[in-house]
């Protein structure tokens, strides 16, 4: 049986998250999937993530279930569109965590930020399971993009936002 959303919410990152955003970011898989697969270092997750939270740009946020984090998910906005990235700790894969993220996401990020309309989600070719989120949550797929030694796929959801105005 599939846990229902509502089951899980989500939590603003905040500094004391430093340690397990770093330790998600360097996984196996998660580094894989990554645009740059090099490992981070700490000093510069150190300063990446002070700088991320102090951005009023970008909205980093924990997948909650009770008190245990599951994942992360972030929203890059410029404009009226937010560039979404997430990932799921490894011991919570494969069980539609994935989904609810996303899901979860764009309902905060509408609520945070009324500009956005739009949210992108890029995804390198290979990985199979975010893309089915991605169109699970709605998005549609905008185009493709041959970067390097792989493919990105570009996806697009646009959004209604229930601001009142």
């Amino acid at each position: 049986m599939q846990k229902g959303k509502s089951d899980f919410y989500l939590r603003r990152a905040n500094i004391d998250d430093m340690m397990l955003f770093f330790d998600w970011a360097n996984e196996k898989t998660v580094r894989q999937n990554s645009f740059s697969t090099d490992i981070i270092n700490f000093d510069n997750h150190k300063a990446w993530f002070e700088k991320s939270l102090q951005n009023k740009d970008r909205y980093i946020y924990v997948l909650m279930k009770d008190d245990l984090p599951l994942g992360q998910i972030r929203f890059d906005v410029r404009d009226e569109e937010a560039e979404i990235a997430y990932s799921i700790d490894k011991s919570y894969r494969n069980k539609g965590f994935g989904k609810i993220i996303i899901s979860l996401g764009i309902e905060q990020i509408v609520k945070d930020c009324n500009r956005v309309q739009t949210i992108v989600a890029k995804v390198k070719g290979i990985n199979e399971y975010s893309k089915k989120c991605f169109l699970r949550n709605g998005f549609e797929e905008y185009r493709k993009i041959f970067d390097r030694d792989y493919e990105i796929v570009e996806y697009r959801n646009k959004v209604k936002n229930k601001s009142i105005g």
